[in-house]
């Protein structure tokens, strides 16, 4: 993932120590991140306290659904809050609006803002399952590549359950994390796994019926990791790219993935901060003769919480993926100009 240069404090003070907290104890990786069902199981009623803790306010769905409800069938947060039966949810809008301004209100709308902001990785996942896999709802296994990781995306590795609490016929779960970035989850790992794979704890519920999270890391580029017997053994559903900035950032070293990621005629999530950056990107991959299965657009699930973009011009602010697009395979009828 692409950092905001905003970031660089946050992400060298929170982020790190975050993972260094639930990685660098002595036990277990799977061990330490099964504490992460009794500490979001706390929900609405502790949200008061996690803010004044400077925690994170993450909450998945507290019950895995019986029911399949597709994503695309909701058009705003509200209605996941709603969904998930988070009592406050009417503290905001199906615009992301506050509803009132009484202090309870405020309160409440700003813990939900906090909410969406870390749920916005495991719902565009969703959203991109659902916009390029027909039988998601009967499909009981997945493999998810998420490329150019870094420590950001390891931290909401945690988060990834609620793919299960929404998608009842899903299993098995496998989620890879490969980029230069992603060193100290690929140490950790590593060193918990001689295979490769380290398997996530997951709620009772999930446990019960037999479901599975396992997760892998890569510190090469993506297309150098393809060439390894890890990728030949777990090939992806879904490529997913958070904010990676590839047209603006190190874009020597992403052209070859970028023609990887086409070639391997898999589908492939890619979001942005902004308009500019999701232009330039679809135009890098209309030269490489793309097939779009969705050009750019304003995603649905971004994160609420904006942020100034200090060179920028005043009072624009920008939002943890706030364009996506999905492409797939290359046109045959085009020829690439890169």
């Amino acid at each position: 993932m692409q950092l905001h240069p905003d970031l660089t404090g946050y992400v060298e003070s929170s982020l790190v120590l975050s993972i260094l907290k639930i990685y660098s104890n002595s036990q277990d990786l799977s061990e330490q991140v099964a504490y992460h069902c009794m500490r979001y199981s706390r929900r609405i009623h502790d949200l008061g306290a996690l803010r004044l803790a400077n925690s994170p306010v993450s909450l998945p769905t507290e019950n895995p659904r019986s029911t399949y409800v597709q994503l695309n069938s909701l058009v705003s947060w509200r209605e996941y809050f709603d969904l998930a039966k988070i009592p406050t949810a009417g503290c905001i809008s199906t615009t992301n609006r506050i509803t009132s301004f009484d202090s309870e209100t405020r309160t409440g709308y700003m813990d939900l803002k906090n909410t969406a902001n870390e749920m916005t990785c495991a719902l565009t996942i969703l959203a991109g399952l659902e916009a390029t896999i027909t039988n998601l709802d009967t499909k009981p296994a997945l493999t998810i590549h998420l490329i150019g990781a870094a420590e950001w995306e390891a931290t909401k590795s945690m988060l990834i359950e609620e793919l299960f609490h929404l998608c009842p016929g899903l299993q098995n779960l496998t989620v890879g994390y490969v980029g230069p970035e992603s060193f100290l989850l690929h140490n950790c790992v590593n060193s918990a796994s001689s295979t490769g794979l380290t398997s996530l704890h997951s709620c009772k519920d999930c446990q019960n019926d037999g479901r599975s999270i396992r997760i892998f890391a890569s510190r090469g580029l993506y297309h150098e990791f393809l060439t390894t017997d890890l990728a030949t053994q777990h090939p992806p559903d879904l490529i997913v790219a958070f904010t990676a900035g590839h047209q603006d950032t190190n874009v020597d070293s992403w052209a070859p993935t970028l023609k990887q990621v086409l070639a391997s005629n898999k589908p492939a999530v890619f979001t942005t901060f902004n308009l500019k950056e999701a232009n330039e990107e679809e135009a890098a991959f209309d030269k490489l003769g793309a097939c779009f299965i969705l050009r750019p657009q304003i995603n649905t699930w971004h994160g609420l919480v904006g942020y100034h973009e200090r060179s920028g011009p005043k009072n624009v602010l920008w939002y943890k993926n706030l364009y996506w697009y999905i492409v797939k395979g290359q046109d045959p009828a085009s020829t690439s100009s890169a």
